[in-house]
């Protein structure tokens, strides 16, 4: 039960054992359950169902997770037993809606949150995009120290290769696939060129 795993407190020296509580829609526990520590979020899906279901019998609940317990299977068991869900998207899926979070058809329901409602297209889930003014501008922030860091290494090697100081192609290409996957956050802000010419050099713009 006592076991080492994944630890939210960055502690990976501790044991730990994983908790599943259970509460009401007034946020009252009233039930829970143990797993060994290094049991995944996305794997005790199905025993929650079922010990539930054993305790309080079969009814049409609404799931609500956050995005760590998301996977296709465990939607799928909800969906088996006639219940709805609420939960967090994995940011893996954020790109499908890119076209719907540039618009600006939003919905202010608080003084710094807009929401959107997305509707699949011949599917049965509805989502809910929500923004806020504090994310948006911490991301921005984040976004530019990254482009800011980005642009600095891209010029440090532009340097060294005009200097003289880096000949050999591969290894420019390596210098330059290495900074690239530093920053992979903010790749799509630069357009990045290796050029042939009887001095290589990088070349890039935004």
């Amino acid at each position: 039960m006592m076991v080492r795993g994944y630890s939210r407190d960055h502690r990976p020296d501790c044991e730990q054992m994983v908790i599943a509580l259970i509460v009401n829609s007034e946020g009252f526990p009233f039930s829970y359950e143990t797993f060994d520590g290094n049991r995944a979020d996305v794997s005790t899906m199905e025993t929650i169902l079922r010990m539930v279901e054993r305790k309080y019998g079969k009814a049409r609940r609404i799931w609500v997770f956050d995005r760590g317990i998301v996977s296709e299977e465990n939607l799928a068991a909800i969906r088996k037993r006639g219940g709805q869900y609420l939960v967090g998207t994995p940011r893996r899926q954020m790109k499908r809606f890119e076209a719907e979070l540039l618009k600006e058809d939003w919905t202010q329901v608080r003084p710094d949150v807009e929401v959107k409602r997305v509707a699949i297209p011949q599917g049965n889930e509805t989502y809910i995009l929500c923004r806020t003014t504090g994310r948006k501008e911490k991301e921005r922030a984040i976004r530019k120290r990254f482009s800011t860091r980005m642009e600095e290494a891209l010029r440090r090697l532009q340097t060294t290769i005009a200097e003289g100081r880096l000949k050999d192609r591969n290894k420019m290409e390596r210098r330059l696939g290495k900074i690239q996957a530093r920053h992979s956050q903010v790749n799509d802000l630069f357009e990045v060129t290796l050029r042939d010419t009887p001095q290589a050099y990088v070349w890039f713009g935004r």
